[in-house]
């Protein structure tokens, strides 16, 4: 979140693999791994690479507020994105944290 870009990869591996610790089956994603995903490939930067470029030389208070506009939007669309994706009844069946569905009352045995 600081404008770390590159620097910052080393960090989300490590917060994946502490996910995937709590992950039951090791071959599948989480609904949390796949948020995480979302929100690091979303940009979130407090102060992004272009903020010092526009501090350099052109007017720093245009650009800060729609720099962060836009990364507010990248986010709130990645997170939506991801729990309409994780409502589908395809993606819910291969959430290995989901339980399996009870079998329909009345079933014959």
């Amino acid at each position: 979140m600081l404008g770390l870009g590159n620097a910052a990869t080393p960090l989300g591996i490590k917060a994946m693999e502490e996910l995937q610790t709590l992950n039951p089956v090791k071959d599948t994603a989480t609904n949390p791994m796949v948020m995480l995903l979302a929100m690091n490939t979303a940009s979130v930067q407090i102060v992004p690479p272009v903020l010092l470029v526009a501090i350099m030389g052109l007017q720093v208070n245009y650009l800060f507020f729609s720099i962060l506009i836009v990364t507010a939007c990248s986010l709130v669309v990645a997170i939506v994105t991801a729990r309409l994706l994780g409502k589908l009844k395809g993606y819910r069946a291969s959430d290995p944290n989901n339980p399996s569905p009870a079998p329909a009352p009345g079933g014959g045995a």
